[in-house]
């Protein structure tokens, strides 16, 4: 197995291979929404009334796994207006495929929620779908203790349920 690292933060040197990883995984999303929030997260203050119109707050962050050259994982987090107290939400959490099964996700996921419960937040908050791609994703989620908070919602448009659990810290 080749060395991981953690690289604490997204930086414009990452954002591009990072966004095209997120792609690969995401392959139904549409790319400018990945593009577009790993672009907020890198220039806060460039964007900070679009992420204020997005419902967000200022606090957003990412990190990254590395293989030698190579981004192989993803995850960060954001905070939303409406629950900026009680609750940090995951976002863009993913690991290539050629390198699941090595413990990347789970450190991914790890040092999050260290870092949101240093924040002094309640919550680590996650919406999610039931397409089969999100299902690996789902059983470490529960797994770990995250537990659904509120009702499932069909979205017409996807044909899917958006599904949203929480982690008590």
């Amino acid at each position: 197995m080749t060395k991981l690292t953690i690289i604490e933060s997204l930086a414009q040197a990452t954002q591009q291979a990072t966004t095209e990883l997120i792609i690969r995984i995401f392959p139904y999303e549409n790319p400018d929404i990945p593009r577009r929030s790993l672009e907020l997260s890198v220039n806060i203050e460039k964007h900070k009334e679009a992420i204020k119109n997005l419902g967000g707050t200022l606090d957003r962050h990412h990190w990254v796994a590395r293989q030698e050259d190579k981004i192989v994982g993803t995850i960060g987090y954001y905070v939303l207006l409406k629950d900026e107290l009680e609750a940090s939400w995951l976002s863009w959490y993913c690991v290539a495929p050629e390198a699941r099964n090595q413990g990347i996700g789970s450190k991914l996921l790890e040092i999050v929620i260290a870092h949101i419960k240093a924040s002094g937040k309640q919550y680590v908050r996650v919406f999610t779908s039931d397409i089969p791609e999100e299902k690996q994703a789902q059983k470490l989620y529960k797994k770990i203790g995250f537990v659904y908070f509120r009702e499932p919602k069909f979205d017409p448009a996807s044909q899917t349920n958006h599904l949203y659990l929480q982690l008590k810290l």
